[in-house]
């Protein structure tokens, strides 16, 4: 076998098994305790119900209450959105968290600039979830391209949706932090976040199928 040959055959198995590899998408909130816990829980629950095995979906914070389990009042909301809280351990947001990462959610705005600071390659890559939700139902009108089919294009498709309207969507773009507060403000921040999940995980699994 000549080298070239041995060259071409050998990037394609590089390619295959990183088509092979699951899907990573890290959630970032404060504490890592009561927010992106519970997306994270709920996000995986979906991406395994829609494409088992595929995805591996993670949470980190900025000032993480290091090792601690997840709020009761969010681990009650994930198991009632058929997620599971068990074995949840708090993580501090790390270069390590992010490797390997095509997509960053954060609760609010101010947790994107700790993402680039350690991770720039993943500036069009990091939105608030709100921001990527409201961006992704925008992105196709406003950019006049056919519906993308998979995660990957639509980040491509919200990223480039951000920077033509550049637009903040402001406090709108925040989910308010439950933490220390009623179970009521615990269910307000599942409500939100839960429909923009199942958004997001539908429009994710076609880039895997």
């Amino acid at each position: 076998m000549s080298d070239s040959l041995r060259l071409r055959l050998s990037g394609v198995d590089r390619r295959r098994d990183a088509e092979l590899q699951p899907t990573r998408i890290v959630f970032v909130c404060t504490g890592n305790i009561c927010r992106s816990p519970f997306a994270e829980r709920v996000m995986q629950a979906r991406c395994d119900h829609l494409a088992p095995g595929q995805f591996i979906v993670s949470s980190a914070g900025t000032r993480a209450v290091l090792g601690r389990a997840m709020d009761p009042s969010s681990a009650l909301l994930v198991e009632h959105y058929e997620g599971s809280a068990a074995g949840f351990s708090a993580q501090q947001l790390t270069e390590d968290s992010l490797a390997g990462v095509i997509l960053v959610l954060t609760m609010e705005r101010a947790h994107r600039d700790p993402v680039i600071e350690l991770a720039p390659t993943l500036l069009h890559k990091t939105f608030t979830l709100v921001e990527f939700a409201r961006l992704a139902q925008l992105a196709p009108s406003l950019l006049k391209i056919p519906q993308p089919t998979g995660l990957a294009e639509w980040i491509r498709a919200v990223a480039l949706a951000r920077q033509r309207l550049s637009f903040d969507g402001g406090v709108q773009d925040d989910v308010a932090d439950p933490y220390g507060q009623t179970q009521e403000k615990f269910l307000a921040m599942a409500q939100r976040v839960e429909p923009l999940l199942n958004q997001i995980a539908v429009a994710s699994v076609g880039s895997r199928a």
